[in-house]
């Protein structure tokens, strides 16, 4: 069974009973007669083949945006994580009553805000700096910074680059000692 038909410089033969398909593309006229481009395309062993191109595409495509997506993720985490303990830790510092329950304080809080974001894993450090002035004196500013490693799971460290496949987030907060306080 054959169809054809012609769609202005565009020619289509349809063989139905072999699968082929013949175009052929007007491409000018010289003496009297058209010269055409052909080309035969063979659609009897494509079957099934669409599907797994659209899976091997998907998984090529999808796997590095889902890897990109949990790196971001972590990466907000941790600047969550960081922001809250930097917060809350200088909070805690001030209002402590010695400097080495202030310092335990701080490490609390920190080792939960970062096990709270799921960053378990995560290196971390803190940095405080109390301004020259004693860190338990009424009205100073107590300074703390958070800094956490976050390691980048689906980012492998490659040979000959010295790059560590790691991104490290800081944050900082400010507090000032209560100048009102009872037992200092």
């Amino acid at each position: 069974m054959r169809d054809s038909h012609d769609t202005g410089n565009l020619f289509v033969n349809h063989d139905f009973l072999r699968g082929h398909q013949t175009i052929a593309l007007w491409t000018g006229q010289e003496v009297g007669y058209a010269l055409a481009k052909h080309w035969t395309m063979d659609f009897s062993d494509d079957r099934g083949s669409a599907s797994m191109e659209f899976l091997a595409a998907a998984i090529g495509l999808l796997v590095p945006v889902v890897a990109l997506t949990v790196t971001t993720s972590e990466i907000a985490s941790a600047t969550f994580a960081a922001t809250v303990s930097a917060r809350q830790g200088v909070r805690a510092f001030t209002l402590a009553d010695s400097v080495q329950s202030g310092h335990t304080a701080i490490a609390n809080i920190t080792n939960l805000a970062i096990t709270d974001h799921g960053l378990s894993d995560a290196d971390w450090r803190i940095e405080l700096d109390c301004a020259g002035r004693s860190c338990r004196q009424r009205g100073s500013l107590v300074s703390l910074a958070v800094s956490i490693d976050v390691p980048l799971r689906f980012i492998p460290a490659l040979p000959g680059i010295d790059i560590a496949p790691s991104v490290t987030v800081s944050r900082s907060a400010t507090a000032r000692v209560s100048t009102t306080s009872v037992n200092r």
